[in-house]
């Protein structure tokens, strides 16, 4: 067992330790250039950034937030993007009279994507990321109404489908 939480690696507890990790990207295709950054729920810890040999591009104590917003990333529509300790969520907010059809995420740098019982498949060199089938719904008169939506992919872009309209 790695004692990381207790300084094991610094200690020399650890004998030819690493960690595996893979990044990929999402990219909001054909989004507007400059949606509002809203920043809220404030955590109590910080990351540091090092990238590459420059120390300009280095960042310090870069705060951490628990639910960060995109506004106006399509028009008439919002992104959220909340954190919690068991993986992270998003939504998007869509105001009426929005065209959802427009919102596209492309996915780059993953091994394989695919969509199996409805639930979105990526798969990296280390693991597989599983998003759960979407849950869309109206707020109509203060009632929620439950909208039936499926993901879509092909070339590695994913998009919402609403088979009986919204």
């Amino acid at each position: 067992m790695v004692k990381l939480d207790t300084g094991g690696i610094a200690k020399g507890e650890c004998e030819n330790f690493s960690i595996h990790g893979h990044a990929y990207r999402m990219e909001f295709q054909n989004a507007q250039p400059s949606p509002v950054l809203g920043k809220m729920q404030p955590t109590a810890d910080y990351e540091n950034h090092y990238r590459g040999k420059d120390p300009a591009r280095w960042r310090s104590n870069v705060r951490n937030y628990s639910q960060v917003w995109l506004r106006g990333i399509y028009p008439g529509i919002d992104y959220e993007m909340l954190a919690a300790t068991d993986g992270a969520k998003y939504n998007f907010h869509v105001k009426a009279g929005s065209d959802a059809s427009v919102i596209r995420l492309k996915f780059s740098g993953v091994s394989d994507m695919r969509i199996e019982k409805g639930e979105l498949q990526i798969r990296t060199t280390v693991n597989r990321v599983t998003e759960q089938k979407p849950y869309a719904y109206q707020l109509i008169n203060g009632e929620v109404k439950e909208v039936p939506c499926r993901f879509r992919l092909q070339d590695r872009v994913v998009w919402f489908e609403f088979p009986e309209g919204y």
